[in-house]
């Protein structure tokens, strides 16, 4: 039989003399195969969202709603979710065009040479009433004293992070540390692991003087160049440090004489 090209060529083909095929109608098989896609992507899009529910932060492998706000009610309670790995076993492989078979040596198979356990995640967990919609904005230290005001009643020092986005929205807040009635201590690395779960790169640090009076001490200005310093190495930034007490707060940075320059607290 001639080729396409030909007939093009040429004009018509010969009239044929079988009897005409029937006519198939696609309509309702392609309409199937379309609400067929249709429901696979609204499919693949609601596990996404059940993977993920959240969908806004980027520093921690997955983000976690909690099922009640137990344990968040009171700080420093740790909240450390469980995870199951299981280690794959190597079955015997046919090899190609070869009669015998071989096995993997189990131990090279091992996940870290046995050591699974070890294997971890990163998670963020947020509370069941947390909502990505309505984030506070600060754009200043009377805002964070609105915030933190419950501390200015509290009879021991507490240290509060406030980790904040590029549009100064207020992403987490987090406790990372419970002192006595004259001093608290926090360590660099618990500033920057919840900056780094929350993918923000900016922080204010907050703490409470329970003697009611919020001006800094030798040591409170020292821990602020310490921990501004440190951030930075991690390209993170201390965006102030707020202290609170009954009668008002302190911004070190408003009483930093390079207080619009992004390392002021060299100068406080």
């Amino acid at each position: 039989m001639k080729n396409i090209d030909h007939f093009l060529a040429i004009g018509e083909p010969p009239a044929s003399t079988d009897p005409p095929a029937p006519k198939t109608d696609w309509t309702l098989p392609i309409a199937l195969g379309a609400a067929g896609v249709a429901l696979l992507a609204a499919g693949w899009a609601m596990s996404g969202r059940k993977t993920n529910p959240i969908g806004a932060e980027v520093g921690a492998d997955e983000v976690l709603i909690a099922k009640s706000a137990a344990g968040f009610a009171e700080p420093i309670r740790r909240r450390n979710p469980t995870y199951e790995v299981s280690v794959a076993e190597a079955e015997p492989v046919k090899k190609r065009k070869r009669s015998r078979t071989w096995q993997a040596d189990p131990e090279a198979m091992s996940l870290y040479d046995g050591h699974e356990g070890l294997l971890v995640r990163t998670a963020l967990i947020r509370p069941p009433n947390w909502d990505p919609k309505s984030l506070l904005t600060v754009t200043s230290a009377r805002d964070v004293f609105k915030l933190v005001k419950h501390l200015t009643y509290a009879d021991q020092e507490h240290m509060v992070v406030i980790a904040l986005d590029r549009r100064m929205q207020v992403s987490a807040i987090y406790e990372t540390g419970i002192g006595t009635a004259t001093q608290t201590a926090t360590e660099l690395r618990s500033i920057a692991k919840i900056m780094t779960l929350t993918g923000t790169s900016a922080c204010i640090i907050v703490h409470n003087h329970p003697s009611g009076d919020p001006q800094p001490s030798m040591e409170d200005r020292t821990m602020t160049r310490e921990t501004g310093r440190g951030l930075q190495c991690m390209h993170m930034e201390l965006a102030d440090h707020v202290i609170v007490g009954r009668s008002g707060y302190t911004s070190l940075r408003d009483t930093s004489a390079m207080g619009n320059n992004q390392d002021w607290y060299d100068s406080i």
